[in-house]
């Protein structure tokens, strides 16, 4: 059936194949399939009404009932009161879900839109943009673009490739990456999991992030990262904040500010203008402080864990738990047998001591908790001109080894 401009068709039982330049009605038990909706035309649903594989071509198709398998495109709008499955939204076209509304199975392609004022799930993104006020869950990007506004919620994401920005006042959680790229302007996520070439860029607050091979975590100066960690091939860096970080095999880089790292394996770099506070270095670990970085309060957490200092004076408040097989890397503290000299003196209530070391012009001094004397530290060569401290049993073998092996 036609329905031409200015015209109307009510539909109680049902209505196939129309095409409508006016307006379809579709009432209380009644149902359309395979409708087309041109420039000027209107297809109303409503409450008890079902619409299926209705085309929007340029027209407008209003959901109080039930739209199933719409496509939308060429200027064409779908607007969602009620409950709308598995619309297909192409170039020109945009689905508008109300706040009584919802929509589920959409899929938008490039150039077509997604406004989200109520409740989306499971919509694919393959190239167009959704745009999240409401509540979003389960999405797949594959290219284009989720944004998550102000007072939106993002659950369950999942990128492989385009993009997520999540701006101030909006939420994302839960969101997996193994491509493409999260945006945080001044917005926050919480369980983000980036890998295989994803990226994180952060300007606002990210929460519980695990970063996994092939992934990155950038925190800008006007970001702050709590609670991630940095798996084997991961990577973090730091311009802003980031606290209780557990690097787990990755690299972390920092040039803002670090607070309550735990190094579990891996490595810690304090570049310069960074600083590190309260940081933990596990058996096997690394921190290692470049020129110009800070580092203040360290936990030796196991055998083999290593500190290396470029500057000796990069090194402020105390250091606990050394053990055998830890070491200590002064690079500015020049080695030479005979001048290179160590002194160790106990505090008065046996809690802790200094350790001083010199080359006979620098002097690095070191706190220390814990129990120990002079006999628990030894001095060798770092192989790159600095001194290396460890105890005197790795010392001993580190020695002995060209006799053995000569």
């Amino acid at each position: 059936m036609v329905v031409a401009a200015g015209a109307a068709q009510l539909v109680f039982g049902l209505a196939s194949n129309s095409l409508i330049s006016g307006n379809q009605y579709i009432q209380i038990g009644g149902s359309a399939d395979g409708t087309t909706i041109k420039v000027g035309g209107d297809q109303d649903i409503l409450g008890g009404g079902i619409a299926t594989n209705t085309t929007v071509d340029g027209g407008t198709q209003n959901v109080f009932g039930v739209a199933i398998q719409t496509t939308v495109a060429n200027g064409g709008f779908q607007h969602v009161h009620n409950n709308a499955f598995n619309t297909i939204v192409n170039a020109g076209g945009e689905q508008n879900v109300y706040i009584d509304g919802s929509a589920t199975g959409s899929t938008i392609n490039a150039g077509g839109i997604q406004i989200d004022w109520g409740f989306t799930i499971i919509t694919t993104i393959s190239g167009g943009g959704q745009y999240v006020f409401g509540s979003a869950s389960l999405t797949t990007i594959n290219s284009g673009l989720q944004a998550v506004e102000s007072g939106g919620t993002a659950s369950d994401t999942t990128i492989h490739g385009g993009g997520q920005d999540v701006y101030l006042g909006g939420t994302a959680i839960n969101t997996t990456m193994d491509g493409g790229v999260q945006s945080v302007y001044g917005g926050t996520v919480v369980q983000t999991t980036i890998s295989n070439g994803a990226l994180q860029y952060l300007h606002g607050n990210a929460s519980m992030t695990t970063v996994n091979a092939g992934g990155q975590q950038s925190v800008y100066a006007d970001g702050t990262a709590t609670g991630t960690t940095i798996n084997a091939g991961g990577v973090q860096v730091d311009w802003g904040a980031a606290n209780a970080t557990i690097v787990n095999g990755g690299v972390r880089y920092v040039y803002g500010s670090a607070t309550g790292t735990t190094v579990l394996s891996g490595t810690q770099h304090v570049q310069a203008g960074g600083s590190a506070n309260d940081t933990t270095i596990g058996p096997g670990a690394l921190a290692f402080v470049h020129a110009g970085g800070t580092i203040d309060d360290v936990i030796f957490a196991g055998p083999n864990a290593s500190l290396v200092l470029a500057q000796a004076s990069a090194f402020t408040g105390t250091t606990s738990g050394w053990q055998d097989h830890d070491s200590l890397d002064l690079g500015d503290i020049l080695f030479s047998d005979g001048l290179t000299s160590m002194a160790y003196a106990q505090n008065n209530d046996n809690t802790g001591g200094t350790l001083t070391v010199s080359d006979g012009t620098h002097v690095a001094t070191l706190h220390l908790l814990g129990q120990y004397s002079a006999a628990d530290f030894a001095l060798s060569s770092d192989g790159h001109g600095g001194t290396l401290i460890t105890d005197p049993a790795v010392a001993q073998q580190a020695q002995l080894a060209p006799a053995l092996h000569g």
